[in-house]
């Protein structure tokens, strides 16, 4: 009898750990957006490609892993461009592990179910050549407009992860430990503004590049 309910207990503890893997699944949907449109992007995770998308928009479906993906878009007359996506790991997975214990996590893991990407890619391409300085000066406006709201978003999901860490006698986050995710993520804007500038000094004025979208 012991053995039975041993049993019993095991296969009921599988089949509630599946919890995460069969609400989230192992794929994900995402949508990739560029500006401007036509563009062909690669996706591919361990040198091994995994979704491709031509031309945008278009959707995939991505194989959920604890590994990032890189993503590279190509378009005629435009600069490739390349970003990662990175892999987060899924709150929903945290209930498993009230659900189905260690073999929950074990499954969701193994599965790919434990983990998420961004579910929307959008990216700006840059133009091999511009038509004149106002046209080059204008993308570079919206460049950084694009940075810094990016820069944004980052900063208030660092802080709140920051405010909202308990230290292991339960008293309130250092504030120091605030300023430090404050200044990395203003160090990382600061510099990829730099780096645009630095890229759209070097590029090319040709009259008859198309104009640039302002969209």
């Amino acid at each position: 009898m012991r053995v039975i309910a041993l049993l019993l207990s095991l296969i009921a503890a599988g089949l509630t750990s599946a919890c995460a893997t069969v609400t989230t699944g192992t794929d994900q949907s995402v949508i990739v957006e560029t500006t401007p449109q036509g563009a062909a992007c690669q996706f591919s995770r361990g040198g091994a490609t995994v979704a491709t998308v031509n031309p945008t928009p278009g959707s995939i479906i991505l194989p959920k892993s604890k590994y990032d993906v890189m993503m590279v878009c190509q378009k005629n007359g435009f600069e490739n461009a390349s970003a990662v996506l990175s892999s987060t790991f899924q709150g929903a997975t945290l209930g498993n592990v009230i659900l189905g214990g260690l073999i929950g996590i074990a499954i969701d893991a193994s599965s790919g179910a434990a983990n998420k990407y961004p579910d929307n890619i959008k990216v700006r391409l840059m133009p091999v050549a511009f038509r004149d300085e106002e046209d080059r000066e204008a993308f570079f406006a919206i460049v950084k407009a694009d940075i810094l709201k990016d820069a944004e978003q980052e900063l208030a999901k660092a802080l709140s992860e920051c405010q909202n860490e308990r230290q292991p006698n339960n008293s309130r986050p250092d504030p120091q430990h605030c300023d430090a995710a404050r200044a990395k993520v203003e160090e990382a804007r600061d510099s990829r503004i730099k780096e645009m500038d630095s890229k759209l000094k070097g590029t090319r004025i040709d009259p008859n590049a198309p104009p640039i979208q302002r969209s």
